[in-house]
């Protein structure tokens, strides 16, 4: 399974170094979030984790995880 929230910390980690990092592919993986985790989320909210089919283990959506929405998106708001 996949969660969000080590997503979230792998691209607050990119946005961090950006020195170290290629936008291009921090561009890709912010992408690959928002196609996985966020877009097919429910009207608010996203999906937390997901199986190895590809669909969402629960439809609870943990409030933790704003935190780490929050830290990872900040740089680029």
């Amino acid at each position: 399974n996949s969660r969000l929230w080590p997503q979230l910390e792998r691209l607050r980690a990119h946005n961090f170094h950006q020195g170290l990092t290629n936008r291009t592919n921090v561009a890709l993986f912010m992408e690959a979030i928002f196609a996985k985790y966020l877009d097919e989320g429910p009207d608010g909210g996203w999906i937390d984790e997901i199986g190895d089919d590809g669909r969402a283990v629960s439809d609870v959506v943990p409030a933790s995880m704003l935190y780490h929405g929050i830290t990872a998106f900040q740089d680029l708001i």
